[in-house]
């Protein structure tokens, strides 16, 4: 079947009704289309952007409360002043929660600021994200109830369990014991409410958490466990690594000049106002709305989805007074945080620019020609670096995909780059909106990736209605975990987070 040509993607996607319904259908057909991966620009990235996109993630995690919650961060450097910049994916609406959240911030950044030892920021960030914290323990215990089976003799275990003795995280004692006394730590932690459960519990179950997963040589590659049991306890421990790290960062800006930490500051990026969509809740019908709107055959039996797409949901009712169901639409915070910090990049080396051409009208032709061939490449060598507590979904990395694109092909800004990409198909992606008082080239260049968004969209709901109209089944594949790429100095970490011995598997000696 060859591809509709009536109206090009972008075009017909623009209709907010035919783009609305589109969305929530490939959310309820296919709700991820590839497994999790980074993407090809943080692949690509020298390692310092790595390692600072990594910190941001870790600092994005500080700031989130609850189970739903997500939020990025970013860095504003001007001179001396450097501001984190946040937004989070659902915006406070009450407000004493909201002035609740503006306290922990403030709280959370005069330790930046003043704490020696990240285990004072720790103490701030566990009042806040307690509720999050005691989630993951409990996914953790229910899942992993005991500890896989260890291979007393191989020489990568001797290692780890050596490398655990020198931190202080275990006793000179069997790896298994040691490991099984962290698990009866963390059921403990777990069977309290988050809200009562003391502070030094809390502590002691993240620090052993994070020294179990922070060596070369981690329970991963270890006869016998699981890297999803792996995977569990570093995301436990990460509250740990989040405050050593983002302290270790302040310790490094101090090294050059002392003001970056006293000048430090932060700022919430806001983003458009979410919108309600009205859309079909019969997935069919609001798949069919695409077709209709293009003019050719609809799907009219849920089989051959199924039969496509084993997983697909035929959706929900209607709200009671029609078929028709609200999605709740959102820019999703990592966009809102990248094009913030890109916007007003891009303004200020355009002041500076134009400063620079004010002085070379005063030197010769040649010299300022010469400039103004340079500048670009000059302005924009490093990229927008943005971190999430959570990945990507797939529309988000597709924007900035084509957002990059156009950067690079016109030399007009920084690339945007986050790092990892779950994939999933979101019902309710909110199309970045071009601001109103940028000037004419920016303005084409948020069209343009927009534009270019629509059209990658268009092209997978006519690739999954050619597969629906043709079905056949494919298996699932599962999605690899992400990686970690975190210049750690653990020498330093464990000189910071130096505390006595709590018995078991405590914190570092």
């Amino acid at each position: 079947m060859a591809k509709p040509t009536l109206e090009s993607f972008s075009h017909v996607l623009s209709d907010e009704t035919v783009y609305a319904n589109t969305m929530y259908a490939i959310s309820k057909i296919q709700s991820s289309r590839n497994p999790g991966r980074d993407t090809s620009d943080y692949e690509n990235a020298i390692p310092s952007v790595k390692s600072h996109i990594a910190i941001l993630d870790l600092l994005a995690l500080l700031m989130v409360k609850q189970e739903g919650d997500i939020v990025a961060t970013g860095l504003e450097i001007d001179g001396i002043k450097t501001t984190i910049v946040w937004c989070r994916n659902h915006q406070q609406t009450n407000h004493s929660a909201a002035e609740e959240e503006r306290d922990y911030l403030r709280s959370l950044l005069q330790s930046f600021k003043q704490a020696d030892h990240p285990e004072q920021t720790l103490e701030i960030a566990i009042g806040w994200c307690r509720k999050k914290i005691m989630n993951r323990i409990r996914k953790f215990t229910r899942e992993y109830p005991n500890v896989p089976d260890i291979t007393p003799a191989d020489p990568a275990t001797e290692e780890y369990r050596q490398f655990l003795i020198k931190r202080g995280a275990m006793d000179d004692e069997p790896l298994a014991a040691a490991l099984l006394t962290f698990v009866d730590q963390a059921k403990e932690l777990s069977s309290m409410p988050h809200y009562t459960a003391p502070l030094q519990t809390f502590k002691d179950v993240l620090v052993s958490a994070f020294w179990l997963t922070c060596h070369k040589v981690t329970p991963e590659h270890l006869p016998g466990f699981r890297h999803d049991w792996f995977r569990k306890v570093q995301k436990i421990g990460s509250y740990y690594l989040a405050c050593g790290t983002v302290h270790s960062a302040l310790r490094r800006l101090d090294s050059k000049s002392p003001l970056h930490r006293q000048n430090l500051s932060i700022r919430q990026a806001h983003p458009p106002p979410t919108r309600e969509w009205r859309v079909y809740g019969d997935t069919l019908k609001a798949f069919n709305v695409w077709t209709q709107r293009h003019n050719i055959a609809p799907i009219i039996n849920f089989g051959a989805v199924r039969a496509r797409y084993p997983s697909a949901k035929a959706g929900k009712e209607g709200d009671g007074s029609s078929d028709t169901t609200t999605v709740v639409a959102s820019q999703h915070c990592e966009l809102t945080v990248g094009l913030d910090l890109w916007y007003r990049r891009v303004q200020q080396q355009q002041h500076k620019q134009q400063q620079k051409q004010q002085q070379q009208q005063k030197q010769q032709q040649q010299q300022q020609q010469k400039q103004q061939t340079q500048a670009p490449e000059e302005i924009f060598s490093t990229p927008v670096e943005v971190g999430c507590s959570k990945a990507s979904c797939h529309y988000c990395g597709l924007y900035l995909d084509k957002f990059n694109q156009w950067c690079r092909r016109n030399q007009a800004g920084p690339p945007i780059f986050v790092r990892g990409l779950h994939h999933k198909n979101t019902e309710g992606w909110m199309m970045p909106r071009v601001p109103t008082d940028a000037p004419d080239q920016m303005k084409n260049g948020f069209t343009e990736a927009g534009n270019s968004t629509l059209e990658g969209i268009g092209d997978r709901i006519h690739t999954m209605w050619l597969e629906m109209m043709n079905p056949r089944r494919l298996s699932d594949s599962l999605s690899p975990p992400p990686n970690t790429d975190l210049q750690l100095d653990l020498e330093e970490m464990a000189t910071l987070m130096k505390r006595p011995n709590r018995g078991g598997c405590a914190a570092p000696k």
